[in-house]
């Protein structure tokens, strides 16, 4: 996926989410990623939800579920 440089804060659908960080349903896509994003401490993800992303070096960072 490639993300303009307007998109650097985007919605995405967390797939899984394990200690070791949250795959994605990236926006245009139906399948999950391969890759585990880290998440923000403290944050809240849980697995199905509606999650606020953004990207940051290269990487994306999973903020927490949009209520």
């Amino acid at each position: 996926m490639h993300l303009t440089p307007d998109k650097q804060i985007f919605k995405a659908t967390a797939a899984t989410v394990t200690e070791d960080g949250v795959t994605l349903i990236l926006p245009g896509q139906t399948q999950a990623t391969r890759k585990t994003y880290k998440r923000l401490a403290g944050s809240t993800v849980t697995a199905g939800s509606a999650v606020l992303c953004a990207r940051d070096s290269g990487t994306i960072v999973v903020m927490g579920n949009i209520v």
